[in-house]
């Protein structure tokens, strides 16, 4: 399997973004894979939104034992882990997809921007 779909920067991306990806990954049999793709999916593509304010791109391709998911957008401002204070209402995002993923990463992508990625072990 490998797909690739582009969204707008609109927050009614989000959901359509995982939708897509989760009736793409039930079609070759990754049912159980759909919570955490779906997720941390989310949650890259509101950071493609929210702090790139951009369109993004999501490549799907499962290889090796496990199902890549690549959230691409336009911004080359890197983003890190944070370490919010309890009573902060964001900022856990990228917390989440280290806790759920199997592996996840960011590769700046000369000329477009960057791609943050997590892979999921089938």
């Amino acid at each position: 399997m490998r797909a690739s779909q582009e969204f707008p920067a609109d927050a009614s991306a989000v959901p359509q973004a995982r939708h897509w990806a989760s009736d793409l990954l039930s079609a070759h049999g990754y049912e159980q894979l759909v919570p955490d793709a779906g997720l941390c999916l989310s949650e890259l593509a509101a950071n493609a939104i929210d702090h790139a304010v951009s369109a993004f791109r999501v490549d799907l391709n499962d290889e090796g034992g496990r199902v890549h998911v690549g959230v691409h957008d336009d911004d080359q401002v890197v983003p890190h882990l944070r370490h919010p204070a309890p009573d902060q209402p964001d900022g856990r995002g990228l917390l989440l997809v280290a806790a759920v993923a199997a592996a996840w990463g960011i590769e700046c992508e000369v000329g477009w921007g960057k791609s943050v990625w997590f892979e999921l072990a089938l």
